[in-house]
């Protein structure tokens, strides 16, 4: 539990980083750098970014620059695929976008520049995210993915859910405490808040070197039967803004791993993250993304672009992410807070990397229209199974 006097400590620690931040800006000097590493990274990321980069200007103490650009998310994956003159050697962005880079040919392959001690500074869920066709093909910086958030003051003395029966019970619970005006769950019924749980049930979808795995065995049907029991369930809700949770009008959500400093500054010390629960003695299994250094191919500042991929792998990097609110993928940084290593240690241990094969794509809208067909009854859970799967195959012949 993160109490407030820890939380306290923590808002000092960051304050004091950014301190030291403008510390290091003013005695950066990049006039005499002999190799410029030019990075782009997402306008959402850019706070932390930017402290990363200049953190590492100053260790280097001008032999390598790193130049950062922040660009808007929504525009970041093109300017990319088509940059100007002169283009990024390193862009950080989501996993799931590896497989538009590697068809492009714009990615360096990693494997024989990754030694074994840089391996075992990054989580492997990690590794396996950043993973294409088998090759390394970007270094993995941050997690993010799914959990159980839960309001410890509405449960009271009902146990933290950990199966999918506690789960019905705790909503139900709450509910019934606040005579209706409480919801139990707020349920995110999307593929990347719930897919995890195909997983759960036997393959997931798609393997990670491509293959379709959507139409073969139950694992699909059985996930999309689960959804819709939890769906009927008394006090749980479905795909609802966060704000009934952020106003304690909420006892559980399913959220995100970004939403953390949120949620933790409208709750406090009230807020709980847990893994999602088993369902039939089994692990539902998060979707993970990483955030990824993805360096270009053919730039000339590969050897200083890996080194500042190493830098940002180290834990005092890691553990400046951990404080403004991010997932660090170093092992060794899990445990400097609970809530953030509740996450960590989730998408560790039970993790399912979100698949970053371009095939994928054919994959989004049909697996998101067979959740709504059966959650509204618009078709059952085997026949939506069937056509999504149909419609999939469909695509990939297309493509």
């Amino acid at each position: 539990m993160m109490t407030g006097h820890h939380w306290s400590r923590l808002k000092v620690s960051v304050a004091a980083a950014l301190v030291i931040l403008a510390a290091l800006l003013s005695s950066t000097n990049p006039i005499h750098a002999q190799v410029v590493v030019r990075v782009w990274y997402p306008s959402a990321k850019s706070a932390l970014s930017s402290v990363w980069v200049q953190t590492y200007n100053d260790v280097r103490a001008g032999r390598v620059v790193v130049e950062g650009t922040s660009i808007p998310l929504y525009q970041l994956e093109k300017a990319f695929m088509e940059p100007g003159d002169p283009p990024p050697d390193v862009v950080f962005a989501p996993s799931d976008w590896a497989g538009g880079f590697v068809n492009a040919r714009l990615l360096t392959q990693l494997d024989s520049r990754i030694s074994p001690d840089f391996r075992a500074q990054i989580s492997e869920i990690g590794w396996r995210s950043a993973t294409y066709d088998s090759r390394i093909i970007g270094v993995p910086i941050l997690l993010e993915g799914y959990a159980l958030y839960y309001n410890k003051a509405l449960l009271l003395d009902v146990p933290v859910p950990s199966t999918l029966d506690e789960l019905l019970n705790a909503a139900k619970t709450i509910q019934e405490r606040g005579e209706g005006a409480l919801i139990g769950l707020n349920l995110l019924t999307d593929y990347f808040p719930t897919g995890g749980l195909i997983s759960t049930f036997g393959e997931p979808v798609i393997t990670e070197t491509g293959q379709s795995r959507i139409g073969l065995g139950n694992a699909f049907r059985v996930y999309l039967e689960t959804l819709l029991t939890l769906s009927k369930a008394p006090g749980v809700t479905l795909n609802q803004p966060d704000q009934a949770f952020r106003e304690k009008r909420a006892g559980m959500l399913i959220g995100g791993s970004w939403a953390l400093p949120e949620y933790l500054k409208a709750l406090g010390t009230d807020l709980g993250v847990a893994p999602l629960p088993a369902v039939n003695l089994k692990p539902w299994k998060p979707l993970v993304r990483s955030w990824v250094m993805y360096v270009r191919l053919g730039s000339p500042s590969t050897d200083a672009a890996l080194d500042f991929a190493r830098f940002l792998a180290e834990t005092a990097p890691q553990t400046l992410a951990l404080q403004m609110g991010e997932i660090p993928v170093n092992p060794l940084v899990f445990e400097a807070d609970p809530l953030v290593g509740a996450f960590a240690r989730y998408f560790a241990q039970q993790g399912e990397p979100l698949s970053n094969r371009v095939e994928f794509r054919a994959y989004w809208i049909p697996i998101n229209r067979a959740i709504q067909d059966v959650l509204n009854g618009w078709n059952t859970p085997e026949a939506a199974a069937l056509a999504a799967a149909e419609q999939i195959d469909s695509a990939l012949l297309g493509q």
